[in-house]
C-alpha cells in the first residue's frame, strides 16, 4: 500500500481521496484552514461537496504541509484551475524530490495558456518533469464515490512514472489507464467542455445532431 497525499477538499478531491483509502492506501486530505479540518475532521465526510461519502479510517485531514506531505508517494492535485500555482506555493518545499504529481485539475491558465502540469513545473521547484502527470476522464465524481464503475487516463512523459500511479490508482470499479501523451490527455480533458457546450447550443436550437 502506498502513502498518498490529495491537495483540495473539493467534491472530485474528496473522493479521490475516499476511494484511494477504501483500496487500503494511506491518504492525507489537505485542508487550507484549520477551521475547515477540524470540521472534516469531525464530520468524517466532507457534507457540502461529497455529501455521503464517509471517510474511511485510513483517511486523514489536515492543514500542516509537512504531516500531509511527509513520505508522500503519490500526490493528487485536485483544486480549481484558477488556484493551481497559490496552493503549490504554500506546499511547494514539503514535497519529497521522488514523488509522483499528478494534476487531476482539468483546464487551462487563463493568464498564459499553459496546462496544469506546466505550472506544477513551475511552481514546485522544476520537480523532476518524468515525475509530473495529469489525470483525466469522463468521470463524475458522486457516482465514483458511489462506487459506480468508471475509468480514467493516467499520462507521464515517463513509462515507468505512468505504470507506478496506475498501480496505486487503479481499483474493480475505478479502472485506470496509462498513457505517454501528457498534453493530448490534459488538452482532451480541458477542451471537452468547449465542446459540450457547442453541442448544447445546438440541440437547445434544434438543430439537429
Amino acid at each position: 500500500m502506498a502513502r498518498v497525499t490529495v491537495v483540495g477538499t473539493t467534491g472530485w478531491g474528496t473522493t479521490l481521496g475516499v476511494i484511494l483509502a477504501k483500496q487500503g492506501h494511506s491518504v492525507y486530505l489537505w485542508a487550507r484552514t484549520v477551521t475547515e479540518t477540524l470540521a472534516l475532521q469531525k464530520a468524517r465526510e466532507n457534507k457540502r461537496l461529497a455529501p455521503g461519502a464517509i471517510f474511511p479510517s485510513t483517511l486523514s485531514v489536515c492543514n500542516d504541509p509537512d504531516e500531509a506531505l511527509g513520505e508522500t508517494e503519490l500526490l493528487i492535485v485536485a483544486v480549481p484551475s484558477t488556484t493551481v500555482r497559490v496552493n503549490l506555493r504554500r506546499l511547494a518545499n514539503a514535497i519529497p524530490s521522488r514523488s509522483l504529481i499528478v494534476s487531476a485539475t482539468k483546464g487551462i491558465d487563463l493568464k498564459t495558456g499553459k496546462r496544469m502540469s506546466e505550472l506544477i513545473y513551475e511552481e514546485t521547484d522544476s520537480h523532476d518533469s518524468d515525475f509530473i502527470g495529469a489525470l483525466s476522464g469522463p468521470n463524475l465524481a458522486r457516482e465514483i464515490a458511489d462506487g459506480k464503475p468508471s475509468s480514467a487516463t493516467v499520462a507521464f512523459p515517463n513509462a515507468a512514472s505512468a505504470k507506478r500511479a496506475q498501480s496505486i490508482l487503479n481499483s474493480e470499479s475505478f479502472r485506470v489507464y496509462r498513457s505517454d501523451d501528457l498534453i493530448g490527455v490534459e488538452l482532451g480533458g480541458a477542451l471537452k467542455n468547449i465542446v459540450a457546450i457547442g453541442a448544447g447550443i445546438i440541440d437547445g436550437l434544434g438543430l439537429g445532431n
